[in-house]
């Protein structure tokens, strides 16, 4: 990521219990993800605020123990639905 978008970014990453927990405050243009320690490998990733509705919706899905499929299908009707916008 260039310089000058790191800028106020927005980090979330997990807890010693393994919960989701913002890790710096920002969020002008971009959040990134924090690897999660409970998972094999090793994982980050940066994505635009405008994706964090439909980032957040996944990981609310996620804690209801839907499956993968459950939230891709989910997700996408919403997105097409424009149920997910931003605050």
């Amino acid at each position: 990521m260039p310089e000058e978008n790191r800028i106020n970014v927005k980090v979330l990453g997990y807890n010693t219990a393994g919960e989701m927990i913002e890790l710096q405050k920002g969020g002008d243009r971009f959040v990134c993800l924090a690897d999660d320690p409970n998972k094999n490998g090793f994982s980050v990733s940066c994505y635009t605020t405008d994706l964090e509705p439909f980032m957040e919706r996944g990981r609310v899905l996620q804690k209801q123990n839907k499956t993968f499929k459950e939230i891709f299908e989910t997700r996408e009707k919403e997105a097409k639905g424009w149920h997910l916008k931003n605050a």
